[in-house]
C-alpha cells in the first residue's frame, strides 16, 4: 500500500480532541497474545505533511490500496458478475509522547468502491488506540483499544461482504528481571455484533453476536539476539446474548518460538492445545491441538521463501454447528531479478472442519484453494504490480478469479491469511 501525506492535509487541522482509552492487545478475544514483548510505542518518523506541536504530533495519510477488476463480484453465489474496484484509505496518525508515557490513535476509513454495483461497494471506518506508561526501569503497563465497522467478510466461513461491528480493550503489566526475560500479565474485553445482516438465509446476529472477557499470562525469555522462547495461556468466557446454549469457556497453552525479521529465518511457530468447555448441555465439547506458524527464509538479493500453517477453532454461523475447526497451509516465494523486477507466488490450502458427532454438521466441511500470482517493477522504494488471485472452491466445484494493479511500499508479499479480513478477499 501506498500512503501519501499531502501538504495540505496537515495545515487543514485547528484544533485535536486528545483522548486516552485502554484497548486489547491481543489479535482476537480469546487468542493467543504476541510472542514478543511489549515495547515503547516509537515516535512517527518524519513525513510530508506531518504537524508538530511539542510533545504532539499529527501524521495523515490517504493510500490507495488496490485497484482492478473482481471477475466475481456476488461472492457465494452462482450470479457471476465482473466489476470494477478500487480501495481508497485515508487516514490519520495522532502521537503523543514523554519520556514515561506515549499513547497513539490511529484513524482509518478505507473506502472500497464498486463502478457498477455500487451496494457492494462500503465505507468501513476503523479506530485503534494504544498507551504504554513506563513505571520503572524493569515495570510498564500498557493498553490498546479498537473499534471497527465493516461491510467486508468477516471470517473465511462467511463468503459474502456483511456488515458487522468489533469492539475490544485491553491492559495489563510487563514486568522485565533480566534483558533476557519478560513476565506479562493482560485481561481483554471484546464484542462482535452483526445488526440485521443475513447470511444463506440465517440472521447472523442470532448466531454471531457475543461478548468475550478472558485474560492471560505470556512468559518470553531471549535466547539469542536473534531467536526468542515464549510460553504460556489464555482463558476467554464467551457469553452470545442470542443463543445462550453457545455459551462456553475457552483455554489456551501455548508454547512457541520467534526469529528477529533480519534473522536468515524469520517469523514465529506456536502450538498449544484449545480446551473449550461448553456451558450448555445441548453443546459439545472440544479439545484439541491449534497452531500458527509463519516463517520466511531469506535469499539475499535472490528473494525469499515463505510456509506456514494454522489451526484454530472458530465460532461458526450455521445454526446446526456451534463451531469449527480451520485449517490453513500455505507457502509462497519470491524471485528478484535484474534489479527492479520480481515474481510473487503464492497457493494457500483452507480446510473447515465441522464436529462429526453432530448430525448434520458433516455436510458443511469446505475446502477451497487459493492461488496467487504477481510480477511487478520497483521504483527506488515503490512497487507497482499486477495481482491475480483464483480461489478454487472444491466441495461446490466453483470458482472465482480477481485481477488488481497494486501499489505497494517496502517488500511486497502475498499472504492469504489476512485476505477475508481486509484484503483482496472483501
Amino acid at each position: 500500500m501506498l500512503f501519501i501525506s499531502p501538504p495540505w492535509f496537515g495545515s487543514c487541522v485547528a484544533a485535536v480532541i486528545f483522548a486516552v482509552a485502554a484497548g486489547p492487545v491481543f489479535a482476537q478475544v480469546g487468542s493467543a497474545p504476541g510472542a514478543t514483548p511489549v515495547a515503547p510505542i516509537p515516535e512517527p518518523a518524519q513525513s510530508w505533511g506531518q504537524l508538530r506541536a511539542g510533545m504532539l504530533t499529527l501524521t495523515p495519510r490517504i493510500g490507495l490500496a488496490q485497484v482492478g477488476v473482481d471477475t466475481n463480484v456476488f461472492t457465494g453465489t452462482a450470479d457471476v458478475r465482473a466489476d470494477l474496484t478500487a480501495t481508497i484509505v485515508p487516514k490519520v496518525e495522532l502521537f503523543f509522547g514523554s519520556p514515561s508515557f506515549r499513547v497513539r490513535t490511529t484513524v482509518a476509513s478505507p473506502v472500497v468502491l464498486y463502478a457498477k454495483y455500487r451496494g457492494q461497494s462500503g465505507v468501513n471506518p476503523l479506530v485503534k488506540t494504544e498507551a504504554t506508561q513506563r513505571l520503572s526501569s524493569k515495570t510498564m503497563l500498557f493498553a490498546e483499544h479498537n473499534f471497527g465497522l465493516q461491510f467486508s467478510r468477516p471470517n473465511e466461513e462467511i463468503e459474502q461482504r456483511v456488515r458487522h461491528r468489533s469492539f475490544g480493550v485491553q491492559g495489563g503489566v510487563q514486568w522485565t528481571p533480566s534483558h533476557r526475560l519478560a513476565v506479562r500479565l493482560a485481561g481483554n474485553y471484546g464484542t462482535q455484533t452483526f445488526g440485521d445482516s443475513m447470511y444463506r438465509g440465517v440472521n447472523l446476529n442470532q448466531t454471531l453476536d457475543y461478548s468475550g472477557l478472558g485474560g492471560g499470562v505470556t512468559l518470553t525469555y531471549s535466547l539469542t539476539p536473534y531467536t526468542a522462547f515464549s510460553g504460556g495461556g489464555v482463558v476467554t468466557t464467551y457469553r452470545f446474548p442470542n443463543a445462550a446454549e453457545r455459551d462456553g469457556q475457552m483455554r489456551i497453552g501455548y508454547v512457541g518460538l520467534s526469529f528477529a525479521p533480519r534473522a536468515l529465518v524469520s517469523g514465529s511457530a506456536r502450538v498449544g492445545y484449545n480446551d473449550y468447555r461448553a456451558r450448555s448441555p445441548v453443546t459439545p465439547d472440544y479439545h484439541g491441538v491449534v497452531a500458527d506458524v509463519d516463517l520466511a527464509l531469506r535469499l539475499g538479493d535472490f528473494g525469499q521463501l515463505t510456509g506456514g500453517t494454522a489451526r484454530e477453532l472458530k465460532f461458526s454461523y450455521s445454526q446446526v454447528a456451534p463451531y469449527y475447526v480451520s485449517t490453513l497451509h500455505e507457502a509462497s516465494s519470491t524471485s528478484r531479478f535484474l534489479r527492479h523486477f520480481d515474481v510473487v507466488i503464492g497457493a494457500q490450502q483452507w480446510r473447515l472442519d465441522y464436529p462429526s458427532f453432530i448430525p448434520g454438521a458433516n455436510s458443511l466441511d469446505e475446502e477451497f484453494r487459493v492461488y496467487s500470482a504477481s510480477p511487478g517493477i520497483h521504483f527506488k522504494k515503490v512497487r507497482v504490480g499486477v495481482l491475480w488471485s483464483r480461489y478454487d472452491y472444491l466441495n461446490r466445484g466453483s470458482q472465482r478469479d480477481v485481477f488488481l494493479a497494486t501499489v505497494s511500499t517496502g517488500r511486497f508479499f502475498i499472504n492469504n491469511r489476512g485476505i477475508f479480513m481486509g484484503g483482496v478477499g472483501q
